[in-house]
């Protein structure tokens, strides 16, 4: 389930932003480097500055709407399949 999810959320950010952002070490240019963003942003390594990034790259404001959505609902997801574990284990 996490890793549909994150396939999921790794294509839209290869659809909204493959090669156009410049210079940035996370970036969406392939599936490959879209699987470790995504990773990233679900480990809440750095989440703002990358979000700062594409924020000021691309001079809109959007991109901190997908972050947000990926962070909040990779966390859920992590959330939901943890306590179906330790459910499981009581059961």
């Amino acid at each position: 389930m996490l890793l549909l999810f994150m396939v999921i959320a790794s294509l839209v950010g290869m659809e909204l932003f493959a090669y156009n952002i410049p210079n940035v070490r996370l970036n969406f240019n392939t599936f490959f480097d879209a699987m470790i963003t995504i990773f990233a942003l679900l480990t809440s390594e750095s989440w703002n500055i990358q979000t700062y990034l594409y924020m000021y790259y691309s001079d809109q404001w959007w991109p901190l709407i997908f972050f947000i959505s990926v962070v909040i609902m990779g966390n859920l997801v992590l959330l939901k399949l943890f306590i179906a574990i330790l459910i499981y284990n009581f059961g």
